[in-house]
C-alpha cells in the first residue's frame, strides 16, 4: 500500500487549463486513499473509486485498478506517484506530490504530432501537441 502520510481525504479545486468544453475551468476536487489500498477521486459529482496495490517484488511500482478492466501501472519516486498512459491518440501524464498536508495533483494531456524519422535510421519519432493540464492543491 501507499506510506501512511498519504492515507486520508485530500479536498481542493480542480484548476482545467484551457477549459474543456464540458467542464468549468474550477470544480471541487476531492481524493481519497485508505490505508487498505482505496483509491478514490471524487470531481463533477462523480466518484470513482479505484484500487491501488504494490506489484510484488518491484519496489516502489504500484497498479492502479479502476474495476472496469482497465490497469495501469505507476511508480513511488520519493515523494511522487507517477503514472503514465494513453486513451487512443491522446497521451496522458498523471502526478500526485506530497508535501507534508499537501498533495499536489497534475495531469497533462499531449495529443500525438508528427512522426518523423532521421536519415538513413530506423528509429521513428512522434512528437507531442501538449492539449491541456488539470492541477489541483489537496489538503487534508
Amino acid at each position: 500500500m501507499l506510506p501512511k502520510p498519504w492515507h486520508g481525504t485530500w479536498r481542493g479545486t480542480l484548476q482545467i487549463r484551457p477549459p474543456l468544453k464540458n467542464y468549468p475551468p474550477q470544480i471541487p476536487m476531492e481524493l481519497r486513499i485508505t490505508p487498505e489500498g482505496g483509491f478514490a477521486i471524487i470531481y463533477d459529482g462523480k466518484e470513482r473509486p479505484y484500487t491501488i496495490a504494490p506489484i510484488p517484488n518491484e519496489a516502489g511500482r504500484f497498479l492502479l485498478d479502476e474495476h472496469n478492466g482497465i490497469t495501469m501501472e505507476g511508480f513511488l519516486e520519493g515523494s511522487t506517484l507517477h503514472f503514465a498512459f494513453t486513451v487512443d491518440t491522446t497521451l496522458l501524464t498523471t502526478s500526485y506530490t506530497l508535501s507534508g498536508k499537501t498533495l499536489t495533483y497534475e495531469v497533462r494531456t499531449y495529443k500525438a504530432g508528427s512522426v518523423t524519422q532521421p536519415t538513413g535510421g530506423t528509429n521513428k519519432v512522434t512528437s507531442w501537441r501538449h492539449a491541456s493540464v488539470q492541477t489541483a492543491i489537496l489538503k487534508k
